[in-house]
């Protein structure tokens, strides 16, 4: 069996001529012109069916561009609504953080990052999806977080903060102070 080539448009004109001179004889043809069978077949059907056109090869070309002056400018104005939402989403982040942190200049790992989106997201109403991809975080890891089970640790701290604030309003807010 030959191996498939690279065949310009003329070729294949050629070659599709040469087959049906030959009565249809794919492999002759294939052997004469060192092609594959599949590819004489295939040529052969569709000039039959379209002509020399149908020969061409179409793939790589770029069709024309058939967008009206306002549907152009509709794209532009989507393109600039998205570039202003991930603006807004990048700068709400930041500050975000920058208030949970005190504004130190250091690098946020991808943990500490989960929770500044699950803030934002319920705060300032932004996709979650704009959000992970400003915090270069996969979507998939933050619903893995959001979804997880809390630790024994996570858990008995919470027990613990509840049980201080408890404690701190029945003795109305006046820690460290004698009476």
């Amino acid at each position: 069996m030959t191996k498939g080539r690279s065949t310009t448009w003329d070729e294949r004109i050629d070659i599709v001529h040469y087959c049906l001179a030959h009565q249809h004889d794919y492999h002759k043809t294939a052997g004469q012109f060192q092609v594959s069978y599949q590819q004489v077949y295939q040529w052969v059907k569709k000039f039959e069916a379209g002509g020399a056109d149908a020969l061409k090869d179409g793939r790589g070309e770029r069709r024309p561009e058939e967008m009206t002056e306002a549907d152009r400018q509709k794209l532009e104005m989507k393109k600039m609504e998205y570039e202003m939402e991930r603006l807004r989403a990048e700068n709400a982040f930041l500050k975000s953080y920058g208030k949970s942190k005190g504004g130190e200049a250091k690098p946020i790992s991808p943990r500490e990052r989960l929770p500044c989106i699950q803030a934002l997201q319920e705060e300032e109403s932004i996709s979650i999806q704009l959000l992970c991809e400003v915090a270069g975080v996969a979507r998939s890891s933050y619903y893995k977080w959001l979804n997880r089970k809390p630790s024994s640790r996570e858990q008995e701290n919470e027990r613990l903060t509840k049980m201080m604030m408890s404690i701190y309003e029945k003795v109305e807010k006046t820690l460290g102070t004698a009476n």
